[in-house]
């Protein structure tokens, strides 16, 4: 059999890797499990060189090729990626069709992660995406509700959620949901343990961040929310952090005082 000859090798280097995550599944980013549905992208701002190796759980970025054909076959010298590698922006609106995860805006500076010289780009960036109502898994119980501003009980959307539940002493663990554009959310507790025989409750503290200005037409980038306060369920009293009881496997309706869902306003200066 006569040997292949390879007459010219044009090379493509990946320039980075974005990873969607869902921000239901763990507190840190590297913990949380990628997306199994394939997302879609409306980008605003990109190199018009730009190609995307879209899947679910990741996108991968690649640059069209600058450099000629290198005649014959490559060698390891050509296959090397450029030193310093060429840094670019990436910005526009992530959704899910089916209407699993909210939909927001991001914005990453590509190039820069060094991705290229590990084996699947593990050093990529992490989007976070979080589950609609439609799309939070419940088998431990949570917590649902509705948010609204206090002044004009318009909904709160795309706000933050976080619950902090004290464990055991010197021990929590945080669970997050984000707010539709209807400021409807429900908050899962799939990860929280079940209770120790000795008591038959956890105590936990529940904040929010959320943006004035944000409109339901429009996604936000969660990384732009500020902290706010919430109406407490049994005062008319507002607080950075409210305090309540969970346990295991429990709904519980989250309303405050005197009102059919649970108010937000801006923390004091």
């Amino acid at each position: 059999m006569s040997e292949i000859r390879i007459r010219e090798t044009n090379v493509l280097h990946a320039a980075d890797v974005i990873y969607w995550l869902d921000g239901g599944t763990a507190t840190a980013n590297a913990d949380m499990s990628r997306l199994s549905r394939t997302v879609s992208l409306e980008l605003t701002t990109r190199p018009v060189d730009l190609q995307l190796a879209h899947r679910a759980g990741r996108t991968a970025l690649w640059r069209r090729p600058t450099g000629p054909m290198i005649d014959g076959k490559a060698t390891e010298n050509d296959k090397k990626f450029p030193s310093p590698a060429p840094t670019f922006t990436v910005a526009g609106t992530v959704r899910d069709p089916e209407g699993y995860y909210n939909p927001r805006a991001f914005s990453v500076v590509a190039g820069t992660t060094g991705a290229h010289e590990l084996s699947w780009y593990p050093n990529g960036h992490m989007v976070v995406l979080y589950p609609t109502p439609f799309g939070t898994r419940l088998n431990n119980g949570g917590l649902n509700g509705t948010l609204r501003w206090i002044t004009t009980e318009t909904v709160v959307p795309w706000a933050i959620l976080k619950l902090t539940v004290t464990i055991s002493p010197g021990v929590t663990m945080d669970f997050f949901a984000q707010a539709n554009d209807e400021g409807d959310f429900i908050l899962s507790l799939n990860r929280l343990p079940l209770l120790p025989e000795s008591i038959d409750h956890y105590s936990a503290t529940l904040g929010i961040r959320a943006l004035a200005s944000a409109s339901p037409q429009t996604p936000i980038d969660p990384d732009t929310l500020v902290s706010m306060t919430l109406g407490d369920p049994a005062s008319a009293a507002f607080s950075a952090g409210i305090a309540l009881q969970v346990v295991p496997g429990e709904m519980r309706s989250m309303r405050s005082f005197e009102k059919d869902f649970l108010t937000v306003q801006p923390s004091s200066p």
